[in-house]
């Protein structure tokens, strides 16, 4: 095989599957494993990386070794110039999609104008022999018309900071990749194998480079980690977490195949190389097999042993799941449920209330002292989900205010029946999830700055003056000691 389309075959082999690794590493990001030396946000951007890389030496020398392009400085050129042809294309159109006021203000209308725009990037650059370029560039407009559409970015076109439009988008895509996208593309990839067409020593051969590579791979990504701050455990992790492999794979294994038909058709050494192009075929495929399995199951075998889990949520509140225990008598919740009598809903909203009251407080602190927006990956409620968490806790911090000034039995059941139904009604519309009314506080919170009400500021700080005098008090009977 000549020296450039093994290299073309190396880079095949190179390329770090999306597929695979981003879905793992959010779901170690969730449940906090290595996120506090932000280890799943690091493989992630890396192997974003790695793929481009990947493509576009795989684009460069499958050109030269296969059209036999005589301008070998133009080829290499080329990479440079596709990586800021797909960078600034990507960028033009997501900013493009980020008018939302003017063109794209319908969710119909900004998927098809996201997905019509990463084909129309793909295709066009494509045509002019910038495959790289075109991937990237399919990468970049999704990337920057997520962030125009949180930021409300521009200004004259966009309606403002909408924080649900990426993630309903991204619940659509993931469908259809699930569901169409990936069944044809394996099936296709594998569909074009024929076993029987194969040379004997073809396999053997294929699965002896597929290990070598990778554990060579592995061997020197553990020893680049050296350096940055990482322990010896979370280097192997790293070392382990880039081997999965599939989706570029299955794109890219095929294509060298194609192209030795359609441009060494005619040649006399037409079979060598069309045997060259099963074998690369081949490698792509084991490639597949055995390290989209084998490399999966080692990052989630791994991570106990390899990562630490972190002891706070994604907002910095604690991820305790621990059940919230009833209000003491010297809460105000507990001081205004005995002043409601005997009322017999008062068994009913004791435990949500104190709930609630507590997750407000908390996201209180977050909001007022980190002064954030939520992020994408937070923000995971359409229109009617944010009323109804806006209602939600407006309706809390009015039976707190209510609390605290000492209103009547009848009003005070009356706003924690409120939020009680309010509750169900989120249970019901929005759906259930994990520690859904814990990430509904966060949101909400998160979107609102707003200060909490001056009754409650009095009472904190009438708590504050209390506390200190009653310490005062104690360190006077201790210094004057028993009488």
């Amino acid at each position: 095989m000549p020296f450039t389309l093994a290299l073309t075959m190396g880079f095949i082999m190179k390329a770090v599957g999306p597929g695979l690794v981003v879905p793992a590493m959010f779901k170690l990001q969730k449940l906090g494993w290595g996120k506090d030396q932000g280890i799943p946000a690091t493989v992630v951007i890396s192997a974003s990386f790695d793929d481009i890389v990947a493509i576009t030496g795989f684009a460069i020398f499958s050109n030269i070794a296969i059209t036999g392009a005589d301008d070998v400085a133009w080829q290499i050129a080329q990479g440079p110039l596709q990586i800021i042809f797909g960078i600034v294309g990507g960028a033009i159109g997501g900013f493009i999609l980020g008018c939302t006021r003017i063109l794209f203000h319908g969710p119909l209308l900004r998927f098809v104008g996201l997905y019509g725009g990463a084909l129309l990037l793909m295709f066009f650059l494509e045509f002019y022999g910038m495959l790289s370029g075109g991937a990237l560039g399919a990468l970049c407009i999704g990337l920057v018309a997520s962030n125009a559409w949180e930021k409300g970015i521009p200004r004259f076109g966009s309606v403002g900071p909408m924080y649900h439009y990426s993630p309903a988008i991204e619940r659509v895509l993931a469908i259809i990749w699930n569901w169409l996208m990936e069944p044809m593309l394996f099936v296709t990839i594998g569909s074009s194998i024929v076993f029987a067409n194969l040379a004997p020593g073809t396999i053997p051969k294929s699965i002896l480079i597929i290990c070598t590579g990778l554990a060579i791979r592995i061997i020197a990504t553990f020893f680049c980690m050296a350096g940055f701050g990482y322990t010896t455990r979370e280097r192997i992790f790293y070392a382990l977490a880039w081997s999965p492999k599939a989706t570029v794979q299955a794109a890219l294994s095929a294509t060298p195949l194609t192209m030795i038909q359609m441009y060494k058709s005619n040649e006399p050494d037409y079979d060598q190389w069309l045997l060259w192009g099963n074998e690369i075929l081949t490698t792509g495929l084991f490639t597949i097999i055995i390290c989209a399995t084998l490399g999966t199951l080692s990052i989630f075998i791994a991570t106990p042993y390899c990562l630490k889990k972190a002891e706070e949520g994604e907002e910095g509140i604690p991820m305790s799941t621990t059940p919230v225990e009833k209000p003491t008598s010297e809460s105000p919740v507990a001081d205004s449920s005995e002043s409601m009598g005997s009322m017999e809903p008062k068994a009913v909203t004791l435990q949500p209330l104190g709930a609630a009251l507590k997750e407000t407080e908390m996201v209180g602190q977050v909001s007022r002292s980190r002064s954030r927006r939520p992020s994408s990956a937070n923000a995971t409620l359409d229109d009617t989900g944010y009323e109804l968490v806006a209602s939600y806790v407006n309706t809390i911090r009015e039976l707190t205010e209510a609390v605290h000034e000492d209103r009547k039995p009848e009003e005070l059941q009356r706003l924690a029946l409120d939020v009680v139904k309010l509750q169900e009604v989120i249970e019901s519309e929005v759906g259930h999830r994990e520690l859904t009314v814990r990430e509904l506080f966060r949101t909400a919170g998160a979107l609102s700055n707003e200060p909490l009400p001056e009754s409650v500021n009095r009472l904190l700080r009438r708590r504050t003056l209390s506390h200190s005098s009653l310490t005062h008090a104690q360190r006077d009977t201790k210094g004057k000691g028993p009488t």
